[in-house]
């Protein structure tokens, strides 16, 4: 198999300027919905909103969100 660490990581902006984290594989619609999350680990909870809903994801705020690389359901 060939070796893809000289490969780039990233793509190169899109021509109407946006960067990458800008550019979605699904188009967002407005949504709003109140929402809860649930660290699988240890079972605490947070209360967040839900925003921007799409097929691939969501925008989710919170006020104190989980450390990075929690894994929790909503």
């Amino acid at each position: 198999m060939p070796d893809d660490s000289s490969k780039p990581t990233s793509l190169p902006a899109s021509p109407g300027g946006l960067s990458n984290s800008e550019r979605r594989e699904a188009p967002r619609r407005p949504f709003t919905a109140s929402a809860e999350e649930t660290d699988l680990a240890s079972g605490a909870r947070l209360s967040a909103r839900v925003f921007e809903l799409s097929l691939k994801g969501c925008y989710l705020d919170t006020l104190n969100p989980f450390p990075k690389g929690t894994q929790f359901g909503l």
